[in-house]
């Protein structure tokens, strides 16, 4: 996925979800996709730490798409 593809990913969830969908879940989804991409594609790597703290929000959103389905 590229930057233009992220960006259609998260307009989409809104779309779908409306105001269903938390600003919170929302700016999380978004600035994981963006990390994605520094990772993936940038010289920027990420500390244990951060990809600890990352794995724990994303449990959160998880626990709260799957309430929503």
């Amino acid at each position: 996925m590229n930057q233009q593809d992220h960006q259609a990913a998260s307009r989409l969830l809104r779309e779908v979800l409306g105001n269903s969908l938390p600003d919170k879940q929302e700016k999380f989804f978004r600035r994981l996709l963006g990390r994605k991409d520094e990772v993936n594609y940038g010289a920027r790597s990420t500390t244990h730490e951060e990809a600890e703290r990352l794995i724990a929000e994303l449990d959160e959103f998880a626990a709260w798409a799957e309430g929503v389905l």
